[in-house]
């Protein structure tokens, strides 16, 4: 299973032509135990699909300083890491003197007007709160990029708690999964699909409790998605998420 940086890093290389999905399915597919615990950026190279004059060139074009990024009423602080679409910093709105997510979509992934468009009718920016949801505060554009906030939920994501802790048992596992489901219907109430299910993607407060991140956030079409977290259906046609197979997603996960 790749990590964020990695399918960050996936997603650049495809949107930059020098491989594409069936390609990138193929090499994960061709790796052995040799190969774990190696950075995806290693493995290109020693395979040579990429030389190391590409590798950092990519690598360029995804610098983003938090003094680079200019938001009304928001002060950047630090990044927390990489998803497959975009780079998520810690701030502060400072209006309300809380902390905030803010999520970077950089350019070179295509499709920023699109994700603005859908961001204008999204749910998650009303006042209602669903408390397994992060709600979405704001979006909109900084040149050259686009972004949007979300409240911030200090935690760990899932993947780095069973990493740290080891699996959950079923008596922990139960009143979780619980509340995944709570999300997951609440995006069917508002005909929202999830899309990305992975358990990077849901976050374990410092109270124990679920919470589900990136909530029916559009996805550019020039992301990378691993086969093994997608529905039958999704490989068939994976520019449509729908709401079962964010069921199926979350049984796989359970």
């Amino acid at each position: 299973m790749l990590s964020k940086e990695d399918l960050f890093f996936a997603s650049t290389i495809m949107n930059n032509k020098f491989m594409n999905t069936q390609e990138m399915d193929n090499l994960l597919a061709s790796l052995d135990k040799d190969d774990y615990g190696k950075t995806l950026c290693q493995i290109l190279e020693e395979k040579n699909f990429l030389t190391k004059a590409d590798v950092e060139k990519l690598r360029q074009k995804n610098q983003v300083a938090p003094s680079e990024i200019f938001i009304v009423d928001f002060e950047v602080e630090k990044e927390l890491g990489r998803g497959n679409a975009w780079i998520t910093f810690l701030g502060r709105q400072l209006s309300r003197e809380i902390s905030v997510t803010i999520k970077i979509l950089l350019p070179s992934l295509g499709g920023g007007a699109e994700w603005l468009k859908h961001l204008s009718t999204h749910p998650l920016l009303g006042p209602h709160i669903h408390p397994p949801v992060s709600r979405l505060l704001e979006y909109g554009e900084c040149d050259p990029w686009f972004y949007l906030v979300e409240e911030y939920t200090p935690g760990i994501s899932l993947q780095d708690k069973i990493a740290r802790d080891g699996p959950f048992s079923p008596s922990a596992w139960r009143p979780l999964l619980a509340e995944a489901f709570s999300g997951l219907s609440f995006g069917q109430e508002h005909g929202l699909p999830h899309g990305d299910i992975r358990p990077e993607n849901f976050v374990v407060t410092a109270s124990g409790h679920m919470k589900w991140s990136d909530f029916g956030l559009p996805k550019p079409p020039s992301i990378y998605r691993e086969p093994c977290f997608l529905a039958p259906e999704e490989k068939e046609s994976p520019a449509t998420p729908s709401l079962p197979s964010d069921l199926y997603r979350l049984g796989m996960l359970s």
